[in-house]
């Protein structure tokens, strides 16, 4: 070989390894975050302070306990958590806490059977009541609240104050107005029913994580339906004058804050992916920037964000607008580079469908107009007009009446009941 080949080899050897070099470094570059991305994560990374989370969440505390220092006092153990994965956290002692209502009078409205046994019940409702009476009492003191903000970061293991104990204290009014009806105080049930509407809409605009909303959502539905029965089975019905229940507003459709915590809870898992030695196996060691060569977490996050911007979008229209956009939005697939980031390409190929859970307030939407057709209006219902489709009227059943809709209704949001 020839000096003059070996400095050939030589210098081919030299380029190799340059491009071996660029195409390495070049593997580690990931893109910037969109600024979409920006403007959804900025709200969770802001700090603050909300009384009324922390009320909810110590809302179960010992009768000689504060619930908003109990509250404080999980909020505590549920950050230390949250920044280290081995803390066991201390939870508030079960023995102290407020014992919640149970029994089939506790069941959920929807199901077969539930709003019979509610309204036929032997129970002593008023004593049922006076023997949780703290609870509801702290239920009026949240609903007063006029601020709401989660205060722990949305990641896979959150713990979410107990909206169970809302839901138990809203079936004590609704338990109380079905007691003062069955008592021949129509008038003040219903009466009562409203005013508990009222209060539960006023805190659905606040809510600011799905959990909470949906939660409100459902209870709102329960008064309905109850308000509804109440009068379609007095006599009096005709002498009770009620106002139009308003739709829902702005506010209590809003999904900005419910679509910038679902997509932090991805935007800190992404993250947290990065260079991460067990990406592939808990124990794992595969070196991190072997890892980075075929997982970009911030390409990853840019690639989900049409779809949390697109509910926020859908969430404000309304149901027959709903109703055209939402085939063509069900049609936006997260994806990214399958050569550069392999990964994450994987990671958002099924991705969840916030698309059902704003479906659901279009559905309650319907169900308001049912109610305003036959109890405000005074109309029959057969000339109820679907939200969804205008040439379209509702199907009327022996125990409700119902729209239909675009999605699935397992809930029983898009029907009004009249009978048990």
């Amino acid at each position: 070989m020839t000096i003059g080949h070996y400095i050939l080899i030589q210098k081919g050897l030299a380029a190799i390894v340059a491009l071996l070099s660029i195409l390495l470094i070049a593997s580690q570059v990931d893109d910037k975050l969109s600024a979409e991305a920006i403007r959804l994560i900025t709200p969770i990374e802001a700090t603050g302070s909300s009384d009324a989370y922390l009320y909810l969440t110590g809302i179960y505390a010992d009768e000689n306990e504060q619930p908003q220092d109990v509250g404080q006092a999980m909020l505590n153990q549920f950050q230390l958590a949250q920044a280290d994965e081995s803390y066991l956290m201390v939870d508030y002692p079960q023995v102290k806490k407020l014992p919640l209502p149970q029994g089939e009078l506790f069941c959920k409205t929807w199901q077969d059977g539930c709003l019979k046994t509610i309204f036929n019940t032997d129970v002593d409702l008023t004593k049922l009541y006076q023997q949780h009476a703290t609870l509801a009492a702290r239920a009026v003191i949240f609903h007063r609240f006029t601020e709401y903000t989660t205060l722990t970061k949305p990641t896979i293991s959150e713990q979410y104050p107990p909206y169970q104990y809302l839901a138990m204290a809203s079936r004590l009014e609704v338990l109380k107005a079905i007691s003062q009806h069955r008592a021949g105080n129509t008038q003040q049930a219903v009466t009562d029913l409203l005013l508990h509407l009222k209060t539960l809409r006023n805190s659905l605009a606040l809510q600011d994580n799905l959990i909470g909303k949906i939660f409100l959502l459902m209870k709102i539905s329960e008064v309905i339906d109850v308000t509804s029965i109440i009068l379609s089975k007095t006599v009096l019905k005709t002498k009770i004058n009620i106002d139009v229940i308003a739709g829902l507003s702005a506010a209590e459709k809003d999904f900005r804050m419910i679509a910038a915590r679902e997509f932090a809870m991805s935007y800190y898992m992404f993250k947290q992916l990065d260079k991460n030695p067990e990406l592939f196996h808990t124990g794992g060691n595969v070196p991190g920037w072997i890892i980075r060569m075929i997982y970009k977490p911030n390409m990853t996050i840019n690639a989900i964000v049409p779809n949390f911007s697109e509910i926020e979008r859908l969430a404000q229209l309304t149901p027959a607008a709903f109703t055209s956009d939402f085939e063509q939005s069900m049609e936006i697939y997260p994806s990214t580079s399958r050569v550069r980031n392999y990964v994450g390409n994987t990671l958002i190929a099924v991705y969840p469908d916030f698309v059902q859970y704003v479906a659901r307030f279009m559905d309650l939407a319907a169900k308001l107009v049912l109610f305003n057709q036959r109890y405000v209006y005074k109309d029959d219902l057969k000339n109820a007009k679907n939200p969804y489709y205008a040439d379209q009227r509702p199907d009327i059943l022996s125990d409700r009446v119902c729209f239909s809709g675009p999605l699935e209704d397992s809930s029983q949001l898009r029907c009004l009941r009249i009978k048990i």
